[in-house]
């Protein structure tokens, strides 16, 4: 898997670059069934990253409202805002102007 970083539109949600991978990551892992169950062990492998950085970033993302959880906190999903900006290539070419417009109304 990889992440493509939409930098206008990390910038507006006020992401961290970890923040945003996971966000991306989970976007991309719950498209066919609606909710990701990837654990922590997998995000820690393919980002190389410490079992404290993945829960500090899905904490912040929760506490944004970002990402919801499931029945359990191992089903996630992101938030429709979050859907609806990765959702569409041309989000690829916004301005942090545009994408503050989007998030923020």
């Amino acid at each position: 898997m990889y992440t493509t970083i939409i930098h206008p539109v990390r910038k507006a949600l006020n992401l961290s670059v970890h923040e945003y991978m996971i966000l991306d990551s989970v976007y991309k892992l719950s498209v066919k069934t609606g909710y990701s169950k990837a654990s922590i062990p997998y995000f820690m492998d393919i980002f190389d990253v410490s079992r404290s950085t993945i829960i500090r970033a899905f904490d912040s993302l929760e506490n944004k409202g970002l990402i919801t959880y499931g029945q359990t906190r191992q089903l996630r999903r992101c938030s429709d805002l979050v859907c609806d900006l990765f959702a569409f290539p041309e989000v690829n070419m916004i301005t942090k102007t545009e994408a503050e417009t989007i998030v923020f109304g």
